[in-house]
């Protein structure tokens, strides 16, 4: 109708957020069909996340994905411990490797990682938005927002599959968009 009517169509946030996650859904499907991130049924392994850092493209996967390393491993074991030295009450040492702590394990912590990894070990000064392949889960919504302090404190724009967006900054989410 806005056509016969030759009128324009208007573009949101929310539209361009949507163009952009299936963009990044590509990139994510090319990423998967290199690694092996497929079953034997054509289901996806895991989940995989993309930012991107000075023009390179940065992954991020699930503890349990083939391209999980041990170096990431080792990043979220510091990464964990400073954590729960630093929030005792909202991360409990007592509780590590349960939820919420498991949040520490899965791709959009692995992408933020291996991002400040290359970026000489932080964020800060930085503006990010990461890509997911899945719906971001409740114990990542708890546990990222400690994860930015600890890295530098960039904004971080998440980008789920439906191309709803939750931005992170300041320890805490501070602006969502979408479904």
């Amino acid at each position: 109708m806005r056509l016969a009517a030759a009128d324009r169509p208007r573009f949101g946030l929310h539209a361009f957020s949507v163009i952009a996650a299936e963009l990044a859904k590509r990139v994510i499907e090319a990423y998967r069909s290199e690694n092996g991130l497929w079953d034997l049924f054509g289901h996806k392994r895991g989940a995989v996340t993309v930012t991107t850092v000075d023009g390179t493209d940065v992954f991020g996967s699930n503890s349990g994905s083939p391209t999980y390393t041990a170096s990431d491993y080792a990043a979220v074991v510091r990464l964990r411990d400073k954590l729960a030295e630093k929030y005792p009450k909202e991360l409990s040492a007592k509780n590590i490797g349960l939820m919420p702590h498991n949040a520490l394990f899965h791709a959009e912590t692995t992408v933020l990682l291996r991002a400040a990894r290359q970026n000489g070990g932080s964020l800060t000064g930085r503006t990010l938005t990461v890509f997911g392949d899945t719906r971001m889960c409740n114990n990542c919504e708890y546990v990222l927002p400690y994860v930015g302090l600890e890295l530098g404190n960039p904004t971080v724009t998440f980008v789920d599959p439906d191309g709803s967006t939750r931005m992170m900054r300041d320890g805490s989410w501070v602006k969502q968009e979408g479904k």
